[in-house]
C-alpha cells in the first residue's frame, strides 16, 4: 500500500490563473503519483482575481482530478475544524503545505496547534513568500501574522522546504561568492585537452 500525502494549497486544477505555486503541486503529484497517493485540499475557484466557483467539479466533496483526489472547499468552509476533519478522514502519513500565508494552510496549522489532529509530519514550502521582495507587499499584515504564528507556536516541528538559503533568512550572510560554477562547450574541452601542454592545462584549470 502506498503512503498518503495530504496537500493544502490555495488553488489547484482545473484552475490556471493563480501562478507558479499551483503548478508546483501539480508537478509534485504528476512526478510521484507512482510512489504515493495524493490528496489535495484547496479552494473551489481559480484565483484571487476570479472567485467564481468551478462548475466542472463538486464543492465540499472529493473529486478525482488526474492522479490525485481533490477536495474543493467553499470560502465559508475553510475553517480549522473542517481542515482537521479532512486530515482525520484521510489519515495521511505526511502533510505538505504549499504556502506560509494561504487561508487553508493557516487553518490547518491552527487545527494542529489546538490538538485537533494527531501528530503527523508536516512540510511547509513558502514558495518565495518569505523573501524580502515578497514581504514588502502588505508588510504590516504579514509581519503581524508571523509574530502571531511565532507566539502561538504554529510552526513548531514543521519541516521547511526552502527554495534557497536566502528565503529562510535574508539577514544571514555566509560567504562572498566569486561565481556560481562554470561550464565548457565540447569544443572548448577538446581544445584544452588536445592543444595545451599538461602544465598549461593544469594552470588553466586551477585559475
Amino acid at each position: 500500500m502506498k503512503k498518503r500525502i495530504l496537500v493544502f494549497c490555495d488553488f489547484y486544477l482545473p484552475g490556471f490563473k493563480s501562478g507558479g505555486g499551483m503548478w508546483t503541486v501539480v508537478n509534485l503529484v504528476d512526478r510521484f503519483c507512482d510512489r504515493y497517493d495524493f490528496f489535495v485540499v484547496t479552494r473551489n475557484y481559480d484565483s484571487k482575481a476570479d472567485t467564481t466557483p468551478y462548475k466542472t467539479v463538486r464543492t465540499d466533496e472529493w473529486n478525482a482530478v488526474g492522479s490525485a483526489q481533490v477536495f474543493y472547499l467553499s470560502s465559508k468552509d475553510i475553517t480549522a475544524r473542517r481542515c482537521a476533519d479532512l486530515v482525520n478522514e484521510v489519515g495521511p502519513d505526511c502533510i505538505f503545505l504549499n504556502s506560509a500565508f494561504s487561508k487553508p494552510v493557516i487553518n490547518l496549522l491552527t487545527a494542529r496547534q489546538k490538538g485537533l489532529v494527531k501528530p503527523i509530519s508536516v512540510i511547509l514550502a513558502p514558495c518565495g513568500e518569505l523573501s524580502a521582495g515578497a514581504l514588502s507587499s502588505k508588510p504590516v499584515k504579514k509581519k503581524v501574522y508571523l509574530a502571531y504564528a511565532k507566539l502561538r507556536r504554529l510552526y513548531d516541528s514543521v519541516l521547511w522546504k526552502a527554495s534557497s538559503t536566502i528565503e529562510v533568512d535574508e539577514s544571514l550572510t555566509y560567504q562572498a561568492m566569486v561565481g556560481f560554477g562554470a561550464s565548457l562547450t565540447d569544443a572548448s574541452a577538446f581544445l584544452i585537452q588536445q592543444r595545451l601542454t599538461p602544465s598549461r592545462r593544469e594552470a588553466l584549470l586551477q585559475e
